[in-house]
């Protein structure tokens, strides 16, 4: 008789999972996720077409082109923090919020850590970028931005 009611209950079970709707990713998505996922991939846009605008080869010991590069990191660092300056954000939930600060974090995260790699290797050859040599653009910014993150 156990072995009965077991089929019979596996059976039931069965045929009640059966005639559930199907749960997949798409159809679990809160309904502001899409809308968010177009603003975060707007902003990703931003970013990469600043990226795209130096094309330069490296040259770290061309003090020239370590300003120039230092320069076009800022502007990317810019380019990604200015998602936050989104209006939206203000209207949304703070579950929403939370949904795209995740995700801007998670590429900023990225742009942070090539950046501070990038920077180490003219940093080997000229020690710090001093206001004298570098102009004080490049002084302010590394001085504040990677005085932190820069162990050699």
């Amino acid at each position: 008789m156990a072995c009965t009611v077991t089929g019979v209950l596996a059976r039931s079970l069965f045929l009640v999972l059966a005639v559930l709707p199907a749960s997949d990713a798409a159809s679990a998505q809160p309904a502001w996720q899409s809308e968010v996922d177009r603003e975060v991939q707007a902003a990703l846009a931003a970013i990469g077409a600043e990226q795209t605008k130096s094309t330069e080869p490296p040259q770290p010991r061309d003090k020239e082109w370590v300003k120039r590069r230092l320069q076009h990191m800022v502007d990317v660092d810019q380019a990604a923090r200015k998602a936050f300056d989104n209006p939206k954000l203000a209207g949304w939930s703070t579950e929403t919020r939370q949904y795209f600060y995740k995700k801007m974090w998670a590429r900023i995260g990225e742009i942070d850590r090539a950046h501070t790699a990038e920077v180490k290797e003219p940093l080997k050859l000229h020690r710090w970028f001093t206001v004298s040599e570098f102009g004080e653009k490049a002084d302010g910014w590394l001085g504040c931005w990677f005085s932190t993150r820069i162990t050699m």
